[in-house]
C-alpha cells in the first residue's frame, strides 16, 4: 500500500502551539522510517493510523492514534494532549507521498517543557516563530501548504 496510489493511508498530523505563540518545527533525519522525505522539515508530528479496539467512533481512532504518535515522537503523554483539535484533512497527490497518504491535521497547545524529541535517529526538534518562516523549499509539500494558508 506504501506505493499503490488506489489506497490512501490516514495519517495523524499534529500541529503544536507552544505558550509563546511558536510552532514546533523538526527535521527528519536518515533514521526516519520515510526515506522519501528525509532531510525536509515538517510542522506535523505524527504517524499510520492503528486500529483501535474497542473504540466506539472513528473520532476516537483518529484522537487515539494521534496522542499515540505524540507521545512517541515527542513525549507529550496523553493527559497534557486533551487539547488536540481536529481542524481538517489534507491531500496531496503531487508527489509519490501525498499520493498514498491523507494527513487527519490536528492542532495542540502544549508547554515547550512538555515536549522533547524521542526519536533523536529520526528527529531534530525546534520552536519557531512562523511568523519568521519567510521560505517553504526546506519543508515538505504538506508542511508547505498549511503554513501558506495560515500566514
Amino acid at each position: 500500500m506504501e506505493e499503490d496510489p488506489t489506497y490512501k493511508q490516514l495519517i495523524s498530523y499534529c500541529i503544536l502551539e507552544n505558550e509563546h505563540d511558536e510552532i514546533l518545527v523538526y527535521e527528519r533525519l536518515s533514521g526516519g522510517g520515510e526515506s522519501r522525505l528525509h532531510g525536509q522539515s515538517s510542522i506535523g508530528v505524527g504517524g499510520h493510523m492503528n486500529d483501535v479496539k474497542g473504540a466506539e467512533s472513528i473520532n476516537e481512532v483518529l484522537r487515539v492514534n494521534a496522542q499515540r504518535e505524540l507521545e512517541e515522537e515527542v513525549g507529550l503523554p496523553e493527559h497534557k494532549s486533551q487539547n488536540l483539535a481536529y481542524i481538517g484533512f489534507i491531500n496531496d497527490d503531487t508527489n509519490d507521498v501525498g499520493e498514498v497518504h491523507l494527513g487527519v491535521v490536528f492542532k495542540i497547545n502544549v508547554s515547550s517543557n512538555d515536549v522533547e524529541a524521542k526519536e533523536t535517529d529520526t528527529l531534530r526538534i525546534k520552536w519557531v516563530d512562523q511568523s519568521k518562516i519567510e521560505n517553504y523549499d526546506a519543508f515538505e509539500t504538506w508542511s508547505a501548504l498549511i503554513l501558506q494558508s495560515i500566514q
